[in-house]
């Protein structure tokens, strides 16, 4: 069942926390989100995140250790995928593959969302909250007048009920 949206609270992707620590525009608008609003507004981030932030971190030279205190600190860790999750997530990722064809080079190709980003999103679809991110995977659903795609149908339907994909979905932008 899809949960009530309440737009005062968060769950934060992997994008959002990188770009939190690193600066520059997008990190602005993250710590805005992260930070100023931690008295009234519940952030989340799921533990795959922290294992993918351990990816970005080793491939950049960085200690993920020094920054990990500040995300746990900063919001409520989610640690498991509950089955009616991770379906809806296979499920949107199929949807989605489908609907975000791109026009590269005269061919049609996906923009490639990968799983993680779909379990992220059906968590806050269940949860009725709002992703923070700033990754190029959600950019095509939050404004697909800016890109060619093969279906302007953005809705995600399942058991009997439609939800507009891009209300779930706060993307931090610029540069």
């Amino acid at each position: 069942m899809f949960a009530k949206l309440r737009l005062n609270a968060f769950l934060v992707d992997t994008f959002a926390w990188r770009e939190y620590f690193v600066g520059g525009k997008k990190g602005r608008q993250a710590a805005e989100v992260i930070d100023l609003a931690l008295d009234f507004a519940p952030k989340y981030t799921h533990t795959l995140c922290l294992a993918e932030l351990v990816r970005v971190y080793h491939n950049s030279g960085d200690d993920f250790e020094k920054d990990l205190p500040v995300i746990l600190d900063r919001s409520h860790l989610l640690d498991q995928v509950p089955r009616d999750v991770a379906l809806r997530s296979g499920r949107l990722r199929n949807q989605l593959i489908k609907l975000t064809k791109v026009k590269k080079d005269g061919k049609h190709k996906s923009n490639g969302i990968c799983t993680v980003d779909c379990i992220l999103l059906a968590m806050a679809i269940e949860k009725g909250i709002r992703l923070i991110s700033g990754g190029s995977d959600f950019e095509v659903i939050s404004h697909p007048d800016r890109f060619k795609i093969t279906s302007s149908n953005l809705d995600y339907s399942e058991e009997g009920k439609t939800i507009q994909l891009p209300d779930y979905i706060y993307l931090l932008e610029g540069s």
